[in-house]
């Protein structure tokens, strides 16, 4: 008989969905600042949300979730005009599928690095990710 793990996280089923609500919030936040925003609240309001989005798909183990949140802080940090810090994102994005290896259902979210690098100036980066993700 296979040993059972036993996830001994308090509630780790609402972790999921938790986490997926916290996007969503930051998704229409950063939509809201496109929109109509010229003060940033809706910017700082949805970098908190990728944040909190961030940490909730960690701790529930979901690399595409946790991939999709620093994309979203990402794009947030760049409209706040801190590209520096948003860099450093798509670097921790980079960080993620380096173990284990991105595979073909990753293509979408290494694609989304790439659109985002580039937009960011980081173009040999941004290169690099467009190649990887055409390879998967």
């Amino acid at each position: 008989m296979p040993d059972l793990e036993i996830d001994t996280r308090p509630h780790p089923d609402r972790l999921p969905c938790q986490a997926g609500e916290q996007l969503r919030q930051g998704d229409e936040l950063l939509r809201q600042y496109l929109v109509v925003d010229e003060e940033n609240l809706h910017l700082i309001d949805a970098q908190k949300a990728y944040g909190v989005a961030r940490n909730l798909y960690r701790q529930a183990g979901d690399r595409g979730g946790e991939a999709k949140a620093l994309l979203g802080l990402a794009r947030a940090l760049d409209y706040l005009e801190f590209g520096k810090e948003a860099r450093s994102n798509l670097a921790a994005l980079r960080d993620l599928y380096r173990q284990p290896t991105a595979g073909p259902m990753d293509a979408v979210i290494i694609l989304a690095l790439a659109e985002v690098g580039q937009d960011l100036d980081d173009s040999d980066n941004a290169r690099s990710d467009y190649r990887k993700a055409i390879a998967l």
